[in-house]
């Protein structure tokens, strides 16, 4: 996690493009973008269909 604290200091927002294989890592980004002092995080749902039942599916 340091690499991506390191990697989102002096951004003012973070946007999140992971695919639903990659959204148990968002987390992970967002802990790290508010520790970087990160304002604003936009996560990667407005990529998927939430409505879909697949899109929650375990993979």
């Amino acid at each position: 996690m340091t690499s991506l604290i390191e990697a989102f200091k002096g951004h003012d927002a973070v946007v999140s493009a992971l695919g639903a294989g990659g959204l148990d890592n968002e987390i992970r980004m967002i802990d790290a973008a508010v520790t970087a002092g990160v304002k604003h995080f936009i996560p990667s749902q407005f990529g998927s269909n939430t409505q879909s039942k697949k899109a929650w599916e375990d993979k």
